[in-house]
This record gives C-alpha cells, structure tokens and sequence, in this order.
C-alpha cells in the first residue's frame, strides 16, 4: 500500500528531475581532505551519509527494523534511495509508524542519479530556485486564523509553498502546506523539502509535523535543527 505521502514525493522528485543531469558534474575531483568515520552511515555511492541521533527520534530504517524496509521503500519514488526513516519516540511506542498514520516524522534520502556526482554550492542554489518556481506560492498569511477556509479550499497532493529560505551555504528548505487522506480521514500538514550538501554530493531530508497555529513557531525552529544536526555529523 502507497500513501498518498508518496505523492508528494513524486512532486519534489519531479523538480530534482529536470536539472540533476543539466548542472551536476560526471567527472568530479578527488577529495584529497580526510573525513572523520561515521558512528553509523549508509552508503550513497561513493560516499557514506553520517547518520546522527536525535532527540525523541527512532531510526526505523536499518537492519533492527529489516521487516519495515520493502514497507518504507515501496512508499518512496524508484528514482529516489532512502537513507534514514526517523519517528518519534510516541509513535515508536505505539506503532503508528507501521502505517504513517503519525504526525511528526522526517526521512533523508536522495536521488539515485546524483550518486558519484559532484557538486557544490552553486548547484544548491540552482535547484533551490527551480523548487520555488515549481509550485503556487503563498504564505503563513495564507493559513493564520483561517483554517476552515483553507481546509476546504486546499487540494489533495497539491502542496502550496508557505516559506523558503537559506540556513548557510550547504543548507535550503522550502516549507509547504498539504492535505492527503490517511484511511478515510483528511489531514492538513506542513512538510518540508530541504536540500543539503554533504561531502560534495546532493542529500535531501523531508520533514513532516501535522499543523495546527500553536506548532507553527517550532516548524522551522526542529526542522533547522535537524539539518544542522546532519551538516555537524558529516564534516
């Protein structure tokens, strides 16, 4: 069973899509600078991600939950690799996960064809602003106080962008506001699409927070902190 999450997935595959093979390089450098080894890291090509642990976080992608790996990957798009599947320490305990019927959850992945490709900054950038001129834009405004009319007025699978902005150099999100049916019922989340570079190569980590106007100021406050979290583990 797909969920509908996988939708969104194709939509920001979709954008990465059109420039992975237009602005990242065949034939990269050789980085000569050593790098400290991972605690736990997954290989992404030539290159292995640094894993972190997080806070009131669950790592279910790996070989303690092998039972969950084909379910986690048939959720994803073919052309993208998971890399890391993090619930929450609720959903964990109470199995919520085993059907993404959960309310605070993030992933790192990226997309196959960028393996072995170098890339730098610039790249970031580019592929930043085509996701910003990809989707109906729109912002916290949009949202604020007037939640029964968006509820009625948002599409399935069609994100809105709410945000984006730049962290640092190595470090892009984009914040969108989406509805998707989870076993009959409608839910309205805010997820996020940031793109990172680590050791020269594209990786990108997904967050996902249902939305209500009481979590909105800790939305970009966690989802900083993880992708900082990622960039300190990686250097």
């Amino acid at each position: 069973m797909k969920t509908n999450l996988y939708a969104l997935t194709i939509l920001f595959f979709s954008c990465n899509n059109g420039i992975e093979n237009k602005n990242l390089e065949e034939d990269f450098p050789i980085v000569e600078e050593v790098l400290k080894p991972c605690t736990y890291g997954v290989q992404f090509g030539d290159i292995d991600v640094c894993i972190p642990e997080f806070n009131g976080y669950k790592n279910i992608y790996n070989n303690e939950h092998s039972d969950l790996i084909d379910f986690l990957e048939s959720n994803e798009h073919p052309s993208n690799q998971l890399i890391a599947a993090f619930v929450n320490d609720i959903s964990y305990k109470e199995e919520n996960y085993k059907t993404f019927n959960d309310s605070d959850y993030f992933k790192i992945y990226s997309v196959k064809n960028y393996r072995n490709k170098f890339s730098n900054s610039k790249d970031l950038q580019k592929i930043f602003n085509i996701h910003n001129e990809g989707f109906v834009s729109k912002n916290w405004d949009y949202v604020n106080g007037k939640m029964k009319e968006v509820e009625s007025e948002l599409e399935l699978d069609k994100p809105i962008l709410l945000e984006s902005y730049k962290t640092n150099e190595n470090f892009y999100t984009l914040v969108f506001l989406l509805k998707y049916n989870m076993e009959a019922e409608e839910k309205i989340m805010v997820g996020t699409m940031n793109i990172l570079l680590i050791k020269n190569r594209i990786i990108h980590f997904a967050y996902y927070l249902k939305y209500n106007e009481e979590n909105q100021a800790i939305i970009k406050q966690k989802n900083n902190y993880i992708g900082l979290r990622i960039l300190d583990e990686n250097n």
